[in-house]
């Protein structure tokens, strides 16, 4: 985390002198979740670029007893497992309402291992009609995670220096690396369909 930290604040003083957004927010997927920094950048016709760091949560909280063995599950090891990047082109659509819409396409890129508890039966207590499992925990990978994502996002404003933003999309998500249950000489991947959810404040600086 400390690297996570370090980075962020080289991140935030190479474009503090720059008059774009700065933005922090939260983002689930396929993967799993992460934290965000993140810079807007202004283009023609009103279109923006957001490029950003990510810091990945290693949340555990899934019920893997459902066999899928990449849902959620992206879990760091190490400090350069925890970063992630994160770009986003918006392009505007006309409306006559306040907040602001745009069509977006998200592209993030990972590099972790994965965590998964397996539920074993241990033994049945016959006494008390009650059936225990022993818990393993395994780790996998470590794997290149690329999400494409397509969908909209909304900007409100609360004043000239703050604003909310929400995004969401649904797209592909591309699980690539060398899996022991698998084929463990040579290289995996895997797709699979995701939904994103970020929602976030940009800050004029």
């Amino acid at each position: 985390m400390k690297y996570f930290v370090t980075i962020s604040f080289l991140f935030w003083v190479v474009y503090s002198f720059a008059q774009h957004d700065f933005g922090i927010n939260f983002n689930a997927c396929y993967s799993g979740r992460t934290l965000g920094i993140s810079k807007q950048i202004g283009l023609k016709n009103e279109s923006l670029l957001d490029v950003g760091l990510t810091c990945n949560v290693n949340y555990i909280g899934h019920p893997d007893d459902l066999e899928k063995y990449h849902y959620k599950r992206l879990h760091a090891s190490h400090w350069y497992e925890f970063l992630g990047i994160q770009l986003t082109y918006y392009k505007p659509i006309k409306t006559s309402l306040k907040p602001k819409f745009y069509w977006l396409t998200d592209v993030q890129v990972k590099y972790s291992q994965t965590r998964n508890d397996e539920f074993i039966p241990k033994f049945y207590d016959t006494i008390t009609n009650t059936q225990y499992y022993l818990n393993k925990v395994s780790h996998y990978g470590p794997f290149l995670w690329v999400q494409n994502t397509y969908g909209i996002a909304i900007d409100v404003a609360f004043s000239n220096k703050l604003t909310l933003h929400q995004k969401l999309g649904v797209g592909v998500v591309l699980v690539s690396g060398k899996d022991t249950r698998y084929n463990p000489t040579e290289n995996n991947t895997w797709f699979y369909p995701t939904f994103m959810y970020n929602i976030g404040c940009y800050f004029k600086l």
